[in-house]
């Protein structure tokens, strides 16, 4: 059966144990240079056996004794070398778990079915979770190193692990790591409101009761074409599908037949047509159009215009911070977005203006990709944190989100590009960099001040700003031509 497949980038072993596999390595091929050098000189010479070979018995002895050695002992660094540069991949789909070649990418790659998976464990390196040990039903063991693994890469693995492993026992240590990481990557801390409402989301509805769509799936009476999965959690799923031949857009997928509860049914119902309702009624060329919303299978679906490019977190976190005049340029388009959603009667005000939701197109234009139904659905439920906290001010965590909450948001993702790092939660992000103007970094300052009535009134306002300080360091206003401040 064809299944959609994940491919998650990771190394075979660290730099550290590259440098000390080469001097290990070097050291062995002294070692047998010399005692091969020490036969052939010394002792070679007095056996009688060598002296009655013919020419071309001793060339093919030769051959076999020295060449294919060398040829192999060069051959494994240049290999392994080779395959640490590139890296290898973690193949994940609907059957098993494709775990990275053992001996450092020289053996092959081990292939554990879900139905063979017996038990799961997290192990525990120097105090810190460095594997996920995998127990197969014949007693083997395998270790899935975790340690050079993008966290969200790793939460895609416990996903599918937790989704087609009906049969795996998880450990009490494994499933506290699961919690904790997916509490930090979407921000949270602690039990909150939301913490709970989703462990009982999980309850009602658990991963095992909702499998993803398969590439070459059709849907829309045959019209819409799903080519790949993108994303996927506990009750909704993102995919890369055609509309048309040519047209690639992104699908949006969340499953409600599953609720036991019908009035949580009901509200998800309400609040993803509501989504779909705001999303039709913004017309802004740098906010992802929706094309279609239907239901289908006891399945809700939006069909969206497809951003091509990266996000802002994958662009930094491939290429490193940006430079000034980059960031002045992107956080203008960021302001001219924001201008227009706050501008609306009433405002719309996002909740997760984040680099994660913001894709740098080819044509260098930004691209505002997310609303979320989810995000909608936990504030309301709940009454509280959506989004990640670095990036949310302190009105937006005691769930009172309003216009100047996602200019707080901005200026966090503002110091997000210049820095690398994300923001810290609840504190004024100040930079300390001679590379950056001080107009500019009074500004992010101001605009994450935990006060409300420090911080830039409106995104208009920061535009402004920011055409200033453009006009300070000296920055052509002509590269600016496609912003609407």
């Amino acid at each position: 059966m064809t299944n959609f497949q994940l491919s998650i980038p990771a190394r075979t072993l660290t730099p550290e144990q590259m440098r000390a596999f080469f001097v290990w390595w070097a050291l062995l091929g002294i070692a047998l240079g010399t005692g091969l050098w020490y036969f052939s000189a010394e002792i070679a010479p007095a056996i009688p056996f060598f002296h009655s070979l013919s020419a071309g018995l001793a060339r093919i002895l030769y051959l076999t004794g020295v060449v294919i050695p060398g040829l192999f002992y060069v051959y494994v660094p240049m290999r392994l070398a080779v395959v640490n540069e590139h890296g290898t991949n973690i193949v994940v789909n609907q059957d098993g778990l494709g775990l990275p070649p053992a001996l450092g990418g020289l053996a092959h790659m081990p292939w554990l079915a879900w139905s063979d998976i017996k038990l799961a464990d997290l192990y525990i390196r120097k105090g810190k979770p460095a594997a996920i040990s995998l127990m197969e039903s014949g007693g083997k063991n395998y270790r899935l190193s975790i340690k050079d693994i993008e966290e969200q890469d790793v939460e895609q693995i416990l996903l599918a692990l937790e989704a087609w492993g009906a049969n795996t026992i998880w450990t009490d240590a494994l499933t506290n790591y699961r919690d904790n990481l997916q509490n930090k990557i979407r921000g949270i801390e602690g039990n909150s409101n939301t913490l709970e409402f989703n462990d009982e989301l999980s309850r009602r509805f658990s991963a095992t009761n909702f499998i993803p769509l398969e590439p070459g799936k059709k849907l829309r009476s045959g019209t819409i074409n799903i080519k790949r999965q993108m994303a996927f959690g506990g009750f909704s799923a993102v995919y890369e599908a055609e509309d048309a031949p040519g047209d690639t857009v992104v699908m949006k997928e969340l499953v409600v037949s599953k609720f036991d509860n019908e009035e949580a049914r009901e509200k998800v119902i309400e609040l993803f047509n509501r989504e779909a309702e705001l999303l039709g009624q913004l017309d802004h060329p740098q906010i992802v159009r929706l094309k279609d919303h239907f239901t289908e299978d006891g399945r809700k679906y939006m069909v969206l215009e497809h951003a091509s490019g990266r996000t802002l977190r994958e662009l930094v976190r491939h290429g490193g911070p940006l430079k000034q005049d980059r960031v002045i340029q992107l956080g203008l388009q960021m302001a001219g977005i924001l201008k227009y959603l706050h501008e609306r009667v009433p405002p719309v005000v996002h909740r997760d203006f984040t680099p994660d939701n913001l894709v740098l197109q080819n044509d260098g234009t930004i691209m505002l990709i997310d609303f979320g139904a989810a995000n909608e659905f936990l504030a309301e439920a709940t009454g509280t944190l959506i989004g990640k906290q670095g990036y949310m001010s302190p009105e937006q965590i005691k769930g009172k989100a309003e216009p100047l909450s996602d200019v707080y948001s901005l200026g966090g993702t503002l110091y997000f590009m210049l820095t690398g790092q994300d923001p810290e939660a609840l504190t004024p992000s100040w930079l300390e960099s001679d590379e950056v103007s001080i107009a500019l970094r009074i500004l992010i300052k101001q605009m994450t001040e935990l006060s409300k009535a420090e911080r830039p009134q409106s995104a208009t306002v920061v535009g402004t700003h920011l055409l200033q300080i453009a006009q300070t360091v000296g920055i052509s206003l002509e590269h600016f031509a496609n912003v609407v401040v």
